[in-house]
């Protein structure tokens, strides 16, 4: 899709105190692996294909800091929490959905949440909800530093398509947040985060949320790139009116890049 850079968030006063460096390819930062497949078995090792988990959680729980998770095709109903780890990797196939599980897991209605972590990397993930008010939110980062995350797809989010609270250097690229009932992004109590990079092959597209494309209520964003921010709607009950204000400040700084 191309993106117009006279319909990105133009209009807003951005200011960044926060820099992420650039993204390492995973193979390259984590050496060691495990391997989540929809034949796999949660008591394996998780250290081959040949006997792989059957849960992302599970291989999160038996991964060591440092590890990357490496997740094949398939749908996954599960919520997945990542507490208290350095250096993690959850690296998708093509064709890897995450979706609501029927019992809320370790993360409650959020299908993935980091916790007290640092430089944890989740990738090539699709992030499905029903859409319903009572559905869960995509991703919620609460209290880390440097996260980073890189070609997913959040969408159809009953809370939500991804909340910061309290991070430091969070980077997401390459993805689309759209479709959500709430927020795109909210970004929350003195969090730093950059959306895309100076590299347009890696925009981020916010678009068609219920509420907001990008709610600040407290930190520092900058956007970089030819990233696209259109079509998010105010307002509460169908039908939703587009008044052309993609996102709300209250409190917090933001600014856009060239």
């Amino acid at each position: 899709m191309s993106v117009d850079p006279t319909r990105c968030l133009a209009r807003v006063v951005l200011v960044l105190v926060a820099a992420v460096g650039a993204l390492v390819p995973l193979d390259a930062a984590f050496a060691s692996h495990l391997y989540v497949s929809k034949t796999g078995n949660d008591t394996n090792s998780c250290t081959n294909w040949s006997a792989p988990c059957l849960t992302i959680q599970a291989a999160v729980d038996k991964a060591a800091n440092g590890n990357q998770i490496d997740v094949s095709a398939g749908t996954y109903a599960e919520s997945v929490s990542i507490n208290n780890r350095d250096s993690l990797a959850i690296n998708g196939a093509s064709g890897v959905m995450l979706v609501p599980p029927v019992v809320p897991g370790p993360s409650g209605n959020t299908l993935i949440s980091l916790w007290s972590s640092r430089n944890i990397q989740v990738s090539d993930l699709v992030l499905k909800g029903n859409g319903t008010s009572d559905d869960y939110g995509g991703i919620a980062i609460n209290q880390c530093q440097a996260s980073s995350l890189t070609r997913l797809k959040v969408q159809d989010m009953g809370g939500g398509g991804i909340v910061l609270y309290r991070h430091t250097a969070a980077q997401i690229v390459g993805s689309a947040v759209r479709g959500n009932r709430y927020f795109g992004i909210r970004v929350d109590a003195s969090s730093d985060m950059v959306i895309g990079s100076g590299d347009t092959s890696q925009s981020v597209v916010i678009e068609d949320n219920l509420f907001q494309g990008i709610r600040m209520l407290g930190g520092h964003l900058a956007l970089r790139g030819p990233s696209l921010i259109e079509g998010n709607k105010m307002g509460g009950d169908p039908p939703h009116r587009r008044d052309g204000h993609p996102e709300r400040v209250r409190g917090g700084h933001h600014r856009r890049e060239e």
